[in-house]
């Protein structure tokens, strides 16, 4: 046998390790395998690492290009605000300024879009609502109180009765000195369930 003929060695040295467990065979097919599934988690690795390097000088060159580009409106430095897309715009929340308190669901709530007052939280069956020095109070009640709110008696007069719904009425009681405008303002403010879930 020479050096210069491989396949003499390779029979020679299988001949030799025949008898060895386990044998030279499974050893080469296991250590081939293993060899290559390193070689693939080692290419992956790089690819990834090749996509987050390239993403990250795309995000670099576009913001540098983005906050110096001539576009009106826009200053250096500044991302502009993203568009709203189907799956971006929020839902639509129903207009409420009266947080309620913890198990407490007032079927009554106040539109975001009265400005300059401040809304009480719900405490009980009511809230407060305050303009400047104003101060007025919104209470619901519940359908077997309504009789007393409805007649001629001066602690429950009916002009304070805003709304009805279905097991509940309204209420708003404007304390002393208080306009009618400011009043107004506020009921036209109010929003309303059908019914009371207490």
């Amino acid at each position: 046998m020479t050096h210069d003929d491989p396949t003499q060695f390779s029979a020679a040295l299988r001949e030799r390790v025949r008898d060895e467990d386990p044998d030279l065979d499974q050893l080469i097919q296991v250590s081939t395998r293993t060899g290559t599934r390193m070689r693939r988690r080692r290419t992956l690795g790089m690819s990834v690492a090749g996509v987050a390097a390239g993403v990250a000088v795309i995000g670099i060159v576009g913001a540098s290009l983005g906050g110096s580009g001539g576009t009106p409106g826009s200053e250096p430095g500044v991302a502009a605000e993203p568009t709203a897309t189907a799956s971006s715009v929020a839902p639509e929340v129903p207009e409420d300024v009266v947080p309620p308190m913890r198990g407490q669901v007032l079927p009554v709530r106040v539109a975001r879009s009265l400005t300059g007052w401040e809304i009480g939280p719900a405490s009980d069956d009511k809230f407060s609502a305050t303009k400047g020095h104003y101060f007025l109070g919104v209470t619901v009640r519940p359908m077997d109180q309504y009789a007393e709110w409805s007649g001629d008696d001066a602690d429950r007069p009916s002009s304070q009765v805003v709304h009805v719904g279905a097991n509940y009425f309204v209420t708003v009681q404007p304390g002393q000195g208080v306009p009618q405008r400011v009043i107004d303002q506020l009921v036209a403010a109010l929003r309303y369930q059908p019914t009371w879930r207490r």
